[in-house]
Parts: C-alpha cells; sequence; structure tokens
C-alpha cells in the first residue's frame, strides 16, 4: 500500500534541538530516490565484455511541501537554509506495525512559498542528503 502523508511523521532538527518542522502541516513528501555513478574497470584481453563497479553513492534530496502555520515556523525554515546548517531527519512510516524510520542528516538546498489567491499558503523546500550521517533504516517500538 502507498503511503499519503497523513501516515508519514517527520522531524527535521537543527543543532540546538529545535524540530523546525514543529509548525507546519506536512502536505506532500518527494520521492527519495539514491544513485550510484558506474566505473568502468575494463581492461585490455577481458573479452568484449565491459566490467564495471558502482562508484560513490548519492544520496540524493527529497523535495517537502508543508501547509503554512504560522511566521515563527517559517522564520525558522529561512534561517536553517540560509545557516547551510546540517540538520538532522527522522521520517516515521506510522502505517507500519512496528512503525519503520528512516534517519538521515541534509541541508535545505531550495526554499520557496506558494501564495495562492484562494487556498493555503504552502513552503516548499528540498532536502539534499549531505552523507554525514549514513541514512539508517530502524524499527520503532510501540
Amino acid at each position: 500500500m502507498p503511503y499519503s502523508a497523513k501516515q508519514i511523521s517527520i522531524s527535521l532538527t537543527t543543532t540546538d534541538g529545535t524540530d523546525i518542522f514543529d509548525g507546519f502541516c506536512m502536505a506532500e513528501i518527494g520521492d527519495i530516490n539514491m544513485s550510484a555513478e558506474d566505473i568502468d574497470v575494463t581492461c585490455y584481453g577481458s573479452g568484449n565484455v565491459r566490467k564495471k563497479v558502482q562508484g560513490l553513492i548519492d544520496l540524493g534530496s527529497i523535495d517537502f511541501v508543508l501547509n503554512y502555520r504560522d511566521n515563527t515556523s517559517a522564520t525558522l525554515l529561512y534561517n536553517a537554509f540560509t545557516g547551510g546548517e546540517s540538520l538532522s531527519c527522522v521520517l516515521t512510516m506510522a502505517s507500519l506495525t512496528p512503525n519503520e524510520t528512516l534517519t538521515f542528516s541534509g541541508y535545505i538546498s531550495a526554499l520557496g512559498q506558494t501564495q495562492p489567491k484562494e487556498g493555503i499558503i504552502q513552503q516548499n523546500l528540498t532536502l539534499t542528503l549531505d552523507g554525514s550521517v549514513s541514512p539508517t533504516w530502524g524499527i520503532v517500538s510501540a
């Protein structure tokens, strides 16, 4: 079964312990895609088939859309973006029993705001995983 935003909770914590997602309602979470380059290690005399190994892993980035709630939360996001600080992130899949979590670190590499004529004001951000903490999957005991 696919996940919806209501089944996933997320905390994005600064070095002083402030959760900057606390004042927002999650509207959308983008794809989490990691990739790695191929390194060609073919040598002369190795036949007519190329040999390759996996190169360095790029942890990628995740796009988020958050429903705006208050100015304090927006200021925390802006300060995290302009400060370039590496943030700790825990993504919890609440619909699973037991709950599964993805823990990683990253920085806000893009920040914007949508202000429709009618409807909800939304913050859009891209969180780039920086590799300072290797992503780990875990189980949360109930």
